[in-house]
């Protein structure tokens, strides 16, 4: 339904035309005889305004400056009961959508400007949805989690969002930095415009100028991603800085400004490559804007579950599976895991597991590590000095196929110690499971 407002002092042409109107069951007219409901009140405003130019006190024309000060996009058309070229065009000036003459034709003439402004205002209400409802799938604690450590960022993810300034977001791999840029982008004043990505370190040298210079293309006015900033090699920083100094590039004769937020990205420490000459100092002063450490998955083991689920549902969703649960063992398994691989490992982890699972659970046996270092298993959390001795052996007669003369050759421990543990099922041997 496509709501109108129709501001006329004369009830009898205001009915008229109100009726003509709603013949089209899509359009709900509402009538206002007095400029002051509309300056002096809190309505919400319309889908479209019917606005007459010469109405008694306040005048059509202020009335239109007041619309326009509140919302520059809402389609106001002008009716006078006079035919005036001047006024015409300075009302246009003004913002108006287009000004009519009162006559025995306005009528048609307003039910032809609707036809046309019916599919833009279709159009703007779906982008108006959509761009709410990715601002609430971006939603920073339904993205990025809850926990302490992650939530700590929240405050400075909101001043990025707020503002235009660069950031500069360093992390682990795959702790989920382009979806910091995201929430970040779908946030902002650019989130109805393009978020696009520039993976740098899979570009080319030779052809590094005009990839990225369509990509500031692609990116005007929303924000541009530039992932893997630290793999750039010193000629190709230059070409990045050049671009980023001069603010503008030239296509077919006309000079287009850059205006794109610049998000970077790098699991490497900028500073030390500055230091290094690695990187340039100029160009890493130019990007460094707000920087934004992410802490790694191990740090915040109150979101593992969290995103676990999500990506198990969303896995089943997307290939027509009954939605799974994760049973308390796997569960555990995945809450002892140091994860290494942050949040991209979890992921795929997660999704093997719904493709392993049977029946309606996730068992612990459905969750699949690849092979990692015993120093990463050994730090997923705090053990007994008993508890470490074991998941040692454990790692090395899984390593060595349970040869245990060799297993105790390596440990420099008695073959009988590892019999022994193995009796009294202290440990596991991994050609018993």
């Amino acid at each position: 339904m496509i709501k109108i407002w129709l501001i006329e002092d004369d009830s009898m042409y205001a009915t008229m035309l109100k009726r003509q109107i709603e013949k089209n069951d899509n359009y709900h007219v509402e009538i206002h005889s007095k400029a002051n409901d509309i300056v002096n009140g809190t309505l919400e405003f319309p889908d479209a305004v019917f606005l007459d130019y010469q109405l008694p006190g306040i005048s059509g024309e202020k009335v239109l400056d007041y619309i326009r000060s509140k919302d520059s996009d809402l389609p106001v058309i002008m009716v006078s009961g006079q035919e005036d070229p001047t006024i015409a065009a300075d009302l246009i000036k003004k913002g108006a959508h287009d000004y009519l003459t009162k006559t025995s034709e306005t009528p048609r003439q307003l039910a032809s400007i609707l036809v046309k402004l019916e599919r833009q205002l279709t159009v703007k209400k779906e982008l108006s949805f959509l761009r709410s409802e990715l601002k609430n799938k971006f939603e920073y604690s339904k993205t990025l989690g809850s926990s302490s450590a992650i939530t700590k960022l929240f405050p400075l993810l909101e001043k990025a969002a707020k503002s235009n300034i660069h950031i500069s977001l360093a992390g682990e791999p795959g702790v989920g930095k382009e979806t910091v840029a995201k929430a970040i982008h779908f946030n902002s004043s650019r989130s109805s415009e393009s978020f696009i990505t520039a993976q740098l370190g899979s570009i080319r040298s030779d052809a590094f100028a005009e990839e990225l210079l369509q990509k500031f293309k692609e990116s005007y006015g929303g924000t541009l991603f530039l992932d893997e900033i630290a793999e750039i090699n010193v000629y190709d920083q230059s070409i990045l800085l050049n671009f980023l100094q001069k603010g503008s590039f030239v296509e077919e004769g006309e000079k287009i400004q850059f205006n794109s937020r610049i998000v970077t990205a790098t699991n490497k420490d900028l500073k030390a490559m500055v230091r290094s000459g690695a990187f340039r100092e100029d160009l890493y002063y130019l990007l460094v804007g707000m920087p934004i450490v992410i802490p790694s998955l191990k740090d915040r083991r109150s979101d593992i579950l969290l995103f676990a689920n999500k990506f198990k549902n969303s896995f089943c969703r997307r290939n027509e599976l009954d939605i799974l649960r994760f049973d308390k063992s796997a569960q555990e398994k995945l809450l002892d895991y140091n994860w290494p691989g942050n949040v991209r490992e979890l992921k795929a982890i997660v999704e093997l597991s719904c493709t392993m699972a049977e029946g309606e659970y996730i068992q612990a046996d459905d969750i699949r590590f690849e092979e990692t270092s015993i120093t990463q298993d050994l730090l997923s959390k705090e053990r007994s000095l008993k508890e470490y001795d074991a998941m040692i052996i454990e790692y090395f007669m899984s390593k060595y196929e349970s040869d245990i003369p060799k297993v105790a050759e390596v440990l420099e421990i008695g073959k009988s110690t590892i019999y022994r543990m193995i009796k009294n099922k202290e440990i596991k041997n991994p050609k018993e499971k």
